[in-house]
């Protein structure tokens, strides 16, 4: 069965690599007025379902992703992505922050959250949600500046599954 997907379509100046390891095309698409970039995993066979790629990247991985696409310049590059909105349910990230070190903070004897409250306070818990929405407005794509260029633009196409990173550029 197949579905009607609302496409981004655009032609503009974007960070893209290949990556050889992953077989993978690789875009950065800057969010307007931010230092978060969208990077963009599409598996360079359409008949790939892209979960080898949440298998197989890795820290090293993506930080060697990160430094390749930083390195390359922005070349012209007809983008097609669809529009989506993924909202996370909320996720305890109370063992996670522990675990990087913040244990204190949990502690009613020990939290010293002063500069918050005048009150002695401690956290019970945190939790976090997110939500994404990748549209022409919310993907930083509403940038209409269009570059003049002679060159016949290369081609992004995520018309098959891909997986997505919000990254900040530095």
């Amino acid at each position: 069965q197949s579905l009607e997907i609302q496409m981004i379509r655009q032609t503009d100046l974007f960070r893209h690599t290949s990556y050889r390891q992953l077989k993978a095309d690789i875009v950065s698409i800057a969010y307007s007025a931010s230092d978060l970039r969208m990077i963009v995993i599409l598996p360079q066979y359409k008949t790939s379902d892209g979960i080898y790629l949440i298998e197989y990247l890795n820290r090293d991985m993506f930080v060697d992703i990160m430094e390749k696409l930083q390195k390359q310049k922005k070349k012209l590059l007809g983008l097609t992505i669809p529009r989506f909105a993924l909202d996370a349910q909320k996720m305890s990230v109370q063992r996670t922050i522990k675990q990087m070190g913040a244990i204190d903070v949990f502690d009613e004897t020990l939290a010293d959250l002063g500069d918050m409250s005048d009150q002695k306070i401690h956290l019970t818990k945190l939790v976090h949600r997110s939500f994404i929405l990748v549209d022409e407005r919310g993907s930083g794509l509403v940038d209409k500046r269009r570059k003049q260029a002679t060159d016949k633009p290369s081609v992004f196409e995520a018309t098959h599954p891909f997986v997505f990173i919000i990254a900040d550029k530095n």
